[in-house]
């Protein structure tokens, strides 16, 4: 028992060394890769004070309330967006993004997107609403011209999940005109470009050419026909294809939180760098996937969205002159984008409604790097007045090697860096010692030498004492990769103690033995 005490006390004295020592150390490290990871759930019912609501297409509906941020009501011709306005991501080596959604409630329009702009652009202006999912521009006739809204201003990448199916459609009316594939039918998830050139000063101005369609693929089972899309490598045109031989839609009847529901929904975006040995950025690779209820299914797999290439402006006006009262479609042209790669990015969200509506909402958001260190949570049992130890790496992982397409990064916990762990205060901020917290529950200390955990409960508690930490890797110059940058620590993860009563049952006749209460 006295060398039990003496440990206990030992290991609590090296960590509040190891966390003064260390403190300023973890502090040096700037973040040449953007300000990953970011975590917000968007369900405090207030709007975080890195949020924006941007201007755009009439008044923005979104609202911030405890299940998440609601974009729309289930009203017709609405639209929401939101941006985060303080955050940017470094575009070198790639982006993870990872939220929750619901589409329902309504009789079924229009849909979300997740954009990236320009992070150079500090107040974007939202695209077009309806379809255009306030991504996309909108372009009319001058019996319309109310309607004509340009694109969103510094685009680079939308991701449509389109519950009614205009987003990928070409349209050519008096009222809407834009760029798009013939592909029938509601629940798509679309990829859109960046923002063209101007063409001329008749309707294709800045903001109104371009942000062509990339990909586009049903989540409902199309097993013969156009289920689905793809921009050809030269050319401008599309090879189609059918779309999953069996799927899910991507609205639903109610608006899920857990796993277990069928109607819950989670969407996974990763954005992998098309880099060189030489670490030149020729484009990214990006796959979408769609976790409804337990069943996680990828979509759109590692499709190459290159940094130039041809694509066609189909939505053309006789003569290229929206400028009139007429509706005679022209012929349709060719045109290189320029899709270079902003050095950063930032990230918003947009929703819309038309002649049909949906609530729609999204939360937990999660932006990390790609081979950022990954953490899982920990649930560990004692009895009453006795200190636990506790393993926190013994499921997590941190990479090292070059960020390539192949050879992928290496995953191990011996990539750890164990004098870069961190205990967390409950606003995800680091604790003033990062080896060492106490509260009403207890104890925890951490040491960078037996890379543990102790926690010792306060005296008779009884209950389930928490608390979150997270980590990060370590560089090598040369050969290790960036992973010991800020950027690339992990998110939060949890770290949970049940402490019960344990009594001891102490018959002579029984062998001793204690139960958890």
């Amino acid at each position: 028992m006295i060398n039990n005490l003496f440990n206990i006390k030992f290991i609590g004295k090296l960590s509040l060394i190891f966390g003064l020592l260390f403190l300023g150390k973890q502090n040096v490290n700037a973040q040449a890769y953007g300000d990953f990871p970011y975590q917000q759930s968007f369900t405090s019912g207030t709007q975080p004070a890195e949020v924006s609501i941007p201007t755009g297409s009439g008044t923005n509906d979104a609202t911030f309330t405890t299940n998440g941020i609601r974009l729309t009501r289930a009203v017709n011709s609405l639209f929401g967006a939101i941006f985060v306005n303080n955050r940017q991501f470094s575009s070198k080596n790639g982006i993870k993004i990872a939220f929750e959604f619901g589409m329902y409630g309504g009789n079924g329009a229009d849909g979300i997107s997740m954009f990236l702009f320009d992070a150079a652009v500090t107040s974007p202006v939202i695209g077009a609403p309806g379809g255009d999912l306030g991504y996309n521009f909108a372009r009319a006739n001058n019996s319309f011209s109310a309607a004509r809204k340009a694109g969103l201003t510094g685009a680079y990448l939308g991701v449509g999940f389109d519950a009614f199916g205009n987003f990928k459609t070409q349209q050519f009316q008096t009222d809407k005109r834009w760029n798009g594939v013939d592909v029938p039918g509601g629940s798509h998830i679309t990829l859109r470009g960046a923002a063209g050139l101007v063409l001329n000063n008749t309707g294709q101005s800045q903001g109104f050419t371009g942000y062509p369609v990339l990909i586009t693929q049903s989540t409902l089972a199309v097993p013969t026909g156009n289920g689905g899309a793809i921009l050809n490598a030269t050319g401008g045109g599309y090879t189609f294809s059918t779309g999953p031989s069996s799927g899910f839609d991507l609205k639903t009847t109610t608006y899920a939180s857990l796993s277990s529901d069928p109607d819950y929904r989670k969407a996974f975006i990763d954005i992998f760098p098309n880099n060189d040995i030489l670490g030149n950025n020729n484009g990214f690779y990006i796959t979408v996937k769609v976790q409804y209820g337990n069943t996680l299914k990828t979509v759109i797999d590692n499709y190459l969205y290159r940094k130039s290439f041809t694509y066609t402006e189909n939505a053309n006006a006789s003569g290229n002159n929206d400028f009139n009262t007429g509706n005679t479609a022209g012929a349709n042209t060719t045109h290189t984008l320029d899709a270079t790669v902003p050095d950063f990015l930032r990230i918003g969200f947009a929703a819309s409604t038309g002649g049909l509506n949906n609530i729609q909402i999204i939360k937990n958001l999660l932006v990390t790097l790609p081979y950022a260190a990954e953490t899982a949570d920990d649930l560990v049992r004692t009895c009453r007045n006795l200190p636990v130890i506790i393993d926190p790496y013994s499921n997590d992982i941190a990479y090292s090697g070059l960020i390539l397409i192949s050879p992928v990064p290496t995953a191990s916990n011996n990539n750890i860096d164990p004098n870069q762990f961190r205990f967390l205060n409950s606003d995800g901020t680091t604790a003033a010692n990062p080896f060492l917290v106490s509260n009403s529950q207890g104890t925890f200390s951490y040491s960078p030498i037996t890379k543990k955990v102790t926690f010792t409960p306060v005296f008779d508690f009884i209950g389930t004492a928490s608390i979150n930490y997270n980590i990060k890797g370590i560089t090598v110059p040369v050969t290790g990769g960036p992973y010991g940058d800020e950027a690339y620590r992990s998110p939060a993860a949890n770290i949970k103690v049940k402490v019960s009563r344990c009594q001891v049952i102490t018959n002579p006749s029984l062998p001793s033995k204690s139960n958890y209460q």
